[in-house]
């Protein structure tokens, strides 16, 4: 009922407050009453141990007591005979006279101002009404506890022979003056210490839950600016726990945040630059057309032609590469030789390359059967002989091999100059990243080939990454992982 009040009305500082105060509480009240009853039973032990050595005393003023009378029937429920052997055996004697010693005339004036107080009882007194005496046959002379334990017996001996056995009932409860007050003392020490406990434990348990929350309720704050935009905000990290990870996280959680949007900021702007250069030659044709500048040719309308066919291409590389960033691209595995779909990629470019004087080195040798998409594959060596093809100055070469072993298929692309900074090679599989910009729009790249080389590789769960080509120009290294269940090798 408390958990479901607590999660239905509280927020988190009364709750974790509550549940420590009370968890407190609990064990500061618990070792409180198990303390008192230990001490409880403790001093009605220490109280009966002493009984018995006071019993211990009493022994031989009972054996000379049956001898004295020849027996037990003089004493039996005689209680004033009983009084006086306890009062001869274990009454208060009388303080030892200090010669030496002489009150100072006030004090001695004040005592004899003050009354005498009453004499504390005897200590027999508290043990005269639990006393049990029995006879040799265990029948009861004097008491009224019939039926005491055997262990709890002392016998009475004359001549090597039991005359008697005598035992003392255990406290019921705690009896004398000096031990009542005693219990009280201690019941009253027991209460001032549970209060100051629970005084400290709410002082504790408020310190805690604020250091807990501080975290907390920063991170509250910094998930609000978040969801209001402001991709800058950053949480300090006090602690190396989990609520110090929390916060790790959430800074890094921000930081992606903050890096997305800076990326789709650049996107933006990088698309609508990119679709306005072809647009604004169109429409630069067109109107010039239609003022009579330029005459309608046949040659004005292939330009225009081409730089429709250029925008459409741009319009599809875009969707293209939005369908593989989303994971909706269809792939249909099947088993397929992936050398056999690289030399009819290379066969296929073989003229253009051969048109601009790019010599093609083609040292794929074996055949390699992997489990991919036909279609996908395809796509991908068209978009890096693409990329060689436009990038790669003329006369040239392009390099392509093919190793494989167990576990992976390595396929390498290295053409000749020019060549890529090294700084930049991370940077050529973003999206419209281009090293030369007014070259690569020239050569009509649009930056987008490479970005959707990558994210093809990595749905066949493989890596694609560039690295300054032995050619002098762009080498790109493809690991693809091998089923080791169809690995066929010719």
């Amino acid at each position: 009922m408390l958990g479901k009040c607590l999660n239905m009305t509280f927020k988190l500082f009364p709750k974790l407050f509550l549940v420590f105060l009370c968890t407190t509480t609990v064990l500061v009240v618990g070792m409180a009453l198990s303390v008192n009853w230990t001490f409880k039973q403790g001093l009605k032990d220490y109280l009966y141990h002493q009984e018995m050595e006071q019993l211990d005393k009493l022994i031989p003023a009972f054996e000379n007591l049956y001898v004295e009378y020849g027996g037990w029937e003089l004493l039996r429920q005689n209680r004033f005979l009983l009084k006086r052997v306890l009062r001869s055996t274990l009454g208060h004697p009388s303080p030892p006279h200090d010669p030496f010693f002489k009150p100072h005339p006030k004090h001695e004036r004040e005592h004899q101002r003050t009354p005498p107080r009453h004499p504390p009882p005897p200590r027999f007194f508290s043990l005269l009404p639990r006393l049990n005496i029995f006879d040799a046959q265990h029948q009861l002379v004097i008491g009224h506890k019939a039926d005491l334990p055997i262990d709890t017996l002392r016998p009475l001996q004359q001549n090597g022979e039991i005359i008697g056995w005598v035992g003392v009932e255990p406290h019921r409860m705690i009896e004398g003056r000096l031990a009542q007050a005693f219990h009280a003392q201690q019941i009253q020490n027991y209460y001032l210490i549970a209060a100051l406990a629970l005084l400290l434990s709410t002082l504790a348990a408020g310190l805690l839950v604020t250091q807990l929350l501080r975290p907390v309720r920063q991170i509250t704050a910094g998930a609000c600016a978040l969801s209001n935009g402001d991709y800058h905000t950053r949480v300090k990290v006090h602690s190396h726990d989990e609520l110090g990870q929390l916060a790790h996280d959430f800074n890094h959680l921000a930081h992606t945040l903050e890096s997305n949007e800076k990326a789709r900021q650049q996107w933006i702007a990088d698309i609508s630059h990119e679709l306005r250069t072809p647009l604004a030659i169109l429409r630069g044709e067109i109107e010039a057309m239609q003022d009579g500048v330029r005459d309608f040719t046949l040659h004005q309308l292939k330009s225009l032609h081409n730089e429709t066919l250029s925008l459409a291409k741009l319009v599809d590389d875009l969707y293209e590469l939005s369908l593989s960033d989303l994971g909706a691209l269809d792939y249909r595995r099947e088993p397929v030789d992936v050398a056999e779909i690289l030399n009819d990629s290379l066969h296929a470019f073989h003229p253009r390359f051969a048109a601009k004087n790019i010599q093609l080195l083609n040292k794929v040798t074996q055949h390699q059967i992997l489990l991919a998409d036909t279609r996908r594959l395809t796509q991908l060596f068209s978009n890096l002989l693409e990329n060689s093809l436009r990038y790669t100055d003329s006369p040239g070469h392009l390099s392509i091999s093919l190793d494989s072993d167990e576990d992976e298929l390595v396929i390498c692309f290295e053409d000749s100059a020019p060549g890529v900074p090294e700084e930049v090679l991370e940077k050529l599989f973003e999206r419209l990243y281009r090293v030369d910009q007014s070259r690569s729009r020239a050569l009509g790249g649009a930056g987008l080939g490479l970005s959707i080389c990558r994210n093809i590789v990595l749905a066949h769960e493989g890596k694609i990454s560039a690295y300054a080509s032995p050619l002098g120009g762009l080498g790109l290294r493809i690991h693809l992982p091998v089923n080791p269940v169809i690995v066929r090798k010719t």
